[in-house]
């Protein structure tokens, strides 16, 4: 969550005013945020186009390292398509996963209950 400096003051006023116990000031709050993003934020790197626009990207693989590395999101990554029907929600449940040619696919893709797997005889 982004606060501004204001913002953070109020809070920290607050928490003096109710007579918090251990109220930290804003230097080592910011310290703190600093250390914190340092570890564990996402590297953002920034790139200028042909044009001149200024813009700023995520690095992909710090974000997936860190859905693979949380337990709390392991088990919610679909790794393989999946065939639905009806509406598509998501990527995984395309139709459009058939169109691409078997060397690009994942090795499997999952039906109901069933596993087919690419290019193997079962």
């Amino acid at each position: 969550l982004r606060m501004s400096r204001c913002h953070l003051e109020m809070v920290l006023w607050v928490m003096t005013q109710a007579e918090a116990v251990g109220v930290p000031s804003l230097y080592a709050l910011h310290s703190l945020q600093k250390k914190l993003q340092k570890q564990c934020g996402v590297a953002t790197q920034r790139f200028v186009s042909s044009v001149g626009n200024i813009l700023y990207v995520n690095d992909i693989t710090d974000i997936i390292g860190k859905d693979y590395s949380n337990p709390q999101t392991v088990p919610l990554l679909q790794h393989y398509p999946v065939e639905m029907t009806g509406a598509v929600t998501e990527t995984w449940e395309a139709t459009r996963w058939r169109e691409l040619p078997l060397d690009l696919l994942t090795p499997m893709y999952r039906q109901g209950l069933k596993d087919y797997y690419v290019n193997k005889l079962a």
